[in-house]
């Protein structure tokens, strides 16, 4: 019996050896790719997900996570045209810790020498070919070819065409030619829709939602408007609406409509980096916060929200800023005496030490507010605001202020922008016809733009101009919280958090009723996840727009270092104003500056 259990003992460690993980777990010391010649190494190594063992993170060895390498690598190497290319991998153990080799045989690269289309009417050769990514004699991409004939499907259903097919034809040697043919089909009406998914809420609330009617041509934009109004009611984690033909009809189809509902009522946390706005003319400062909330998603079985918030922040500069604490209580519907109007009413309570007289004590801050956000797309908005507010320590001071913000998104993608540009506006009105005690008009614009220089390598650019009219400065208890302000990682890096002018009889901060701001940015890759920005910036705080106001446009240069986190990028610049003076700032930052 003992030789028996002995002899298992021994057959499962030789097992174990043979087809299981070891106990110990091998560090990766080193990804190595060898054998290429045309491709770039460093943008092999972005497509990779097995990273070497940093002094920061410690990695481990996974032998399934290298097979994936491996395949990952193989379809980036056939989307830059080489397509016979190989992939192998291998690895060395050494001690505890083992260095990854993926040897490449990169092959002939193809190139793309004719494309076709046939049987198109509704829309031109040039633009599916662009839909594609089919360029005549450029690199032969068949996966982004497989991978956008599901857009152009889309392109062809936002002109009632839902029931096209698209078929391709390939001849590839040494050289690709490529036919697409097309048919479009019949203009397909809808017919009816059904809705899945609803508990405890009237259908009534979900149908008026939809931006179709019957009986009108299917177009994939209401489609897509619609789903997204569904999902802007905070009612539903899912929505999404499916076509399918009806029986004995080529041009008419059933809309499914499936939705999930979040849990009605539930608590939220958080804790982490935090954007704050500080100041109404400053850009946001980084600095620590954390949130906790309730939330009841549909009051008495409507789509309307409660949203109750207790949150606290810190802002690291203790020289100059202090903690700050809110208190909101918000509700929330899209629709408003029949007609939608997103709309949301709250009151908010915050507390916090300013600058200048106030130092010593803390100012209460509270009012309530009308806030109504329209969507334009899935990333841009136009954004109106009624608040009414007071504030405490300042005898009583009454705030009546209007804003309107308008924010267009048009780049590739929200936080690691590589192309496209956006667009924002801001128009605030306080006092006037609203009454309060502080008047003055307030118009702030600014302009990103994003673009690829060559490879990796981004080219980013920021342009921000401000006036405030009919500025007062006369009230000493007036809260200088609209002015604009300058300096820290978000603006100008050469100098502290809004540091970029100071009063010179207090040494604190000094805001301005005109700004001008300026960024310019080249991105580029260093290494897997790290990133390096060399970059300018300039801006100018004044009374007034003139020619020699405009000499005191001040300019800043420097280099960062950016590592992408899971979270977001983090970012530290050091940057020193180009004034004469031999000084050198650090920055620190979550997400690019702009």
């Amino acid at each position: 019996m003992k030789k028996k259990f002995m002899l298992f003992v021994l057959i499962a460690t030789l097992s174990s050896n043979l087809f299981g993980e070891s106990k110990t777990k091998l560090v990766v010391r080193s990804v190595n790719i060898n054998g290429v010649h045309s491709l770039n190494s460093f943008d092999l190594l972005r497509v990779i997900r097995t990273k070497p063992s940093s002094v920061f993170n410690k990695e481990y060895f996974d032998r399934r996570l290298v097979k994936f390498d491996a395949i990952s690598l193989k379809t980036f190497c056939i989307s830059q045209g080489f397509l016979s290319s190989t992939v192998k991998d291998s690895v060395v153990i050494q001690d505890e810790s083992v260095n990854i080799y993926f040897n490449i045989i990169e092959g002939d690269q193809v190139i793309l020498k004719q494309a076709k289309v046939l049987g198109n009417y509704k829309i031109l050769e040039s633009r599916i070919l662009d839909i594609l990514s089919l360029k005549v004699n450029n690199p032969y991409n068949p996966i982004a070819l497989n991978k956008n004939l599901s857009e152009l499907n889309n392109e062809y259903q936002r002109f009632g065409k839902l029931f096209n097919k698209i078929n391709v034809y390939e001849s590839v040697e040494d050289s690709a030619e490529i036919m697409i043919e097309i048919n479009e089909g019949k203009d397909v009406y809808i017919k009816s829709f059904s809705i899945e998914g609803i508990e405890g809420i009237n259908h009534y609330l979900a149908e008026r939602e939809l931006t179709f009617n019957k009986g009108e041509i299917y177009h994939k934009d209401k489609i897509d408007h619609s789903q997204r109004r569904l999902l802007e009611t905070g009612i539903f984690s899912f929505a999404q609406i499916s076509p399918a033909p009806i029986s004995g009809s080529d041009s008419t189809a059933h809309l499914t409509i499936h939705m999930k509902q979040f849990k009605p009522r539930e608590w939220q946390s958080i804790g982490g980096y935090y954007p704050i706005e500080y100041y109404e003319g400053a850009e946001p400062l980084p600095g620590a916060g954390a949130e906790i909330g309730w939330r009841n998603r549909s009051i008495n079985a409507s789509t309307t929200n409660l949203n109750i918030n207790l949150a606290g922040y810190l802002i690291p500069s203790q020289d100059y800023f202090y903690p700050k604490i809110t208190f909101n209580i918000n509700i929330g519907n899209q629709w408003f005496l029949k007609r939608r109007i997103p709309t949301q009413i709250g009151y908010f309570f915050e507390k916090f030490k300013p600058y200048g007289q106030f130092k010593d004590s803390f100012i209460a801050r509270y009012g309530f507010q009308i806030v109504n956000q329209n969507n334009l797309t899935e990333r841009s908005y136009l954004l109106s605001e009624l608040k009414w507010e007071k504030f405490s320590e300042t005898k009583n001071l009454e705030h009546r202020t209007y804003k309107l913000t308008s924010y267009i998104d048009r780049t590739d993608h929200p936080i690691i922008s590589t192309s496209g540009y956006r667009l924002t506006g801001m128009f605030h009105m306080s006092g006037g016809i609203l009454g309060g005690s502080k008047s003055f008009y307030k118009i702030d614009l600014g302009f990103n733009h994003y673009s690829i220089i060559v490879n990796n390598y981004i080219f980013a650019g920021r342009y921000k101009i401000g006036k405030i009219f009919g500025w007062d400065s006369s009230n000493s208890d007036d809260p200088q919280f609209d002015l604009f302000y300058l300096g820290g990682s978000s603006s100008l890096r050469g100098w502290d958090m809004m540091r970029f002018q100071i009063d010179e009889d207090t040494g604190n901060p000094s805001g301005d009723v005109f700004r001008i701001i300026s960024n310019w940015e080249i991105r580029f890759p260093i290494f897997w996840i790290v990133g390096g920005e060399l970059f300018i910036d300039g801006g100018m705080l004044s009374d007034k727009l003139n020619q020699d106001e405009l000499k005191n446009y001040l300019w800043n240069g420097g280099f960062g270092i950016t590592i992408e986190t899971p979270i977001a990028p983090f970012r530290l610049d050091f940057a020193t104003p180009f004034d004469g003076t031999d000084t050198w700032k650090i920055q620190m930052g979550a997400n690019y500056i702009f």
